[in-house]
């Protein structure tokens, strides 16, 4: 199975929030109304790394943003404002 890399738009808030919800693993930091905070106040934009299931449901996902910082340019990061 291939690797897709999805905006939140695409791949559905309902759908990453089930995900989120039902993963003991995840934090607040993976909830999509941190992403949206994030994107909105700093213009970060926001990508979903995620494989998916044959009936199109999550089975793993990175979310990560496409930062920009004047000493190390344009990158993407995990978690950025985060704890972890």
């Amino acid at each position: 199975m291939m690797a897709q890399v999805m905006s939140l738009e695409k791949l559905g808030h309902s759908k990453w929030e089930r995900f989120v919800s039902n993963n003991r693993e995840s934090t607040s930091f993976h909830s999509s109304s941190w992403h949206q905070m994030i994107e909105k106040s700093y213009q970060y934009k926001t990508h979903y790394h995620v494989i998916l299931k044959k009936d199109g449901e999550i089975r793993s996902a990175i979310p990560s943003m496409t930062v920009r910082n004047l000493f190390l340019g344009k990158r993407t990061v995990c978690f950025p404002y985060s704890d972890h």
